[in-house]
Parts: C-alpha cells; structure tokens; sequence
C-alpha cells in the first residue's frame, strides 16, 4: 500500500477530500504542516508550487489544493486571494461592491496538485459557475457561500450547507484519482 499525503491544516478540506478518495493500492493521511504559499493569480500555479514545495521538504508524495473565486464583474477578483479578502471585507463590504453591476456572473476554481520529491506537480482543475446574489442568504459557511448561487440552483451555498444540500465540485478529485491509478510502482519513488 502506497501512502498519499494530503497537505493542508484544515481538517474540513481533508474530509471532504477523504471521502471522495477511492484509489486502490493507496492509503490517504492528512499532513498538517504550513508551507509558504505563493501568491499568483493562478490556483494552478499556486497548487502546484506548493505541492512541489512540500513533496521535497518532506521527501513524500503529496497533493495540495489551491481554491479561488473569480467574480467577472470585479476582473476576477477576489480569485485566488478570497482567504485573505474574506478577513478584510465583511459581507456588507462584498454586497457594496457587487451594488453596481447588472449581472454578477462568477465561479469557483478549484485546482489539486500531485507532487513527488524532485519532480513537476501534476494538476487537475475545474470551474463551478455560478451568480453572486445581490444579498446574503444563509448561515454556514464562509463570506462568500453567503453570496454564490450555483449554475442551475436558486439557493446559495450558505442555504444549501444549512439544509445538508450541498455538493461541492469534485471532478478535479476525481481526475487525481484517474491519474494515480496509471502510475507504476518503479515510477513512484
């Protein structure tokens, strides 16, 4: 049994990622330890560096996801900063900055990247699209689940988390998980 290293300290992120990950042959555990995350505009560059960062600090094979949300109203902001935005702005602050447009359309890109010691991080990406609602609706989740309404959905994230109705994009997991399965064991280490 090959073990993967999920790098990241929050347990929720890991769940989630747990219970998506089916490969056979190989064991998922989660390595909580901080690594310097790069600032681009990019969650594939951003994924992908720190995936190669931390497979050669700590000699293991990892996988890191990098989650951005781009409001093409606002130029793609927040994009791959909405962590560090959500701390700075209330919801107040977004709805304020959202007012003056007539269409809000955004989505969320989640990319995950799979680094061994020494060698480039292999990354798979995918987009859930969506509106940002004019008002915040809902209780759980962060600033921004508050305000997104998914493709097809009438609800925000934030409504369907409080009714346990909501499923995240995973396709990006799942294409992970398909490339796992063509490594060979020689190839691995």
């Amino acid at each position: 049994m090959r073990s993967l290293y999920f790098v990241t300290t929050n347990d929720n992120k890991f769940r989630f990622f747990s219970s998506c990950f089916t490969v056979k042959g190989w064991s998922l555990v989660q390595k909580k330890v901080k690594i310097p995350e790069i600032q681009a505009y990019s969650t594939r560059i951003i994924a992908a560096r720190s995936a190669e960062f931390a497979a050669d600090q700590l000699n293991l094979p990892v996988v890191k996801e990098d989650v951005g949300l781009f409001i093409e109203s606002l130029g793609g902001f927040p994009g791959p900063f909405l962590k560090q935005i959500e701390k700075w702005l209330s919801i107040d602050d977004f709805q304020k900055l959202l007012a003056n447009n007539d269409r809000n359309p955004a989505y969320w890109e989640y990319s995950v990247a799979f680094a061994l010691p020494g060698k480039e991080a292999k990354v798979f990406t995918t987009k859930h699209q969506g509106t940002m609602a004019y008002k915040a609706k809902g209780i759980s989740g962060c600033i921004s689940d508050k305000l997104f309404v998914p493709k097809n959905e009438r609800r925000t994230i934030a409504e369907m988390l409080d009714n346990n109705a909501y499923h995240k994009e995973s396709s990006h997991y799942f294409s992970l998980q398909s490339y796992l399965l063509t490594l060979k064991k020689r190839s691995f280490r």
